[in-house]
């Protein structure tokens, strides 16, 4: 009687994996794609630098009020491009109420009590601004760059009637932002806080002569 014959299945070992190389396995790295938003350090410091020649310049030479107007326009608005890039909210205030009343200053056939509504609504607005998304928590000293740039629109508003209150109201904001710009840029290393630092400190200069002569 024949015996039974035996099946054997066979396992088929399955195929190994090609070995990868490590280099294949590194994931590639892509380098950042700059958007034309993206802007550096240096453009910020460049615009800075430009606009505080151009608003100092008219303060050194004399000039007719017409040109000086011109200059004080044009350097107070590449210092508000210069806030935006750097991302600076009191001093975009500051720029945008000092651009505004620079802009006023050419419209002289205005009444003084429309430049005052604008300048309140101005100033409302950048007062609510900073107080509506708790800015306060997160820079401390703003309250100082409140001040200031209240007290120069007051001053630019035509609120004040005597040389004396417009005076110190300029002293006033000028020594404010000063005391600001000089905590951020050495407290917090915001370098391009010197150039309002700078500005603030040369433009208290004439103020506050005119407010000791008076005495």
């Amino acid at each position: 009687m024949k015996k039974p014959l035996k099946v054997v299945a066979k396992t088929v070992a399955p195929k190994k994996a090609p070995k990868v190389s490590k280099s294949l396995k590194t994931p590639v790295k892509t380098l950042p794609s700059k958007t034309p938003h993206s802007f550096s350090p240096f453009s910020a410091w460049f615009g800075g630098i430009v606009g505080m020649i151009v608003a100092l310049y008219p303060v050194m030479m004399p000039l007719s009020d017409f040109i000086r107007q011109c200059f004080f326009t044009g350097g107070a608005a590449i210092l508000l491009i210069t806030a935006i890039l750097s991302k600076q909210r009191v001093f975009i205030i500051l720029q945008v109420i000092l651009l505004i009343s620079s802009v006023l200053g050419f419209l002289s056939f205005i009444p003084m009590a429309f430049i005052y509504m604008i300048m309140s609504l101005v100033l409302g607005i950048a007062i609510g601004n900073l107080f509506t998304d708790r800015y306060f928590h997160e820079d401390h000293w703003a309250f100082l760059g409140l001040f200031g740039f209240t007290a120069l629109a007051i001053a630019f508003s035509g609120i004040v009637s005597s040389d004396f209150l417009f005076n110190l109201m300029l002293a006033a904001g000028g020594i404010f932002i000063s005391v600001y710009a000089l905590i951020r840029f050495l407290g917090h290393k915001v370098w391009i806080a010197s150039i309002w630092l700078i500005l603030n400190i040369v433009f208290c200069i004439n103020p506050i002569l005119l407010l000791l002569a008076m005495k």
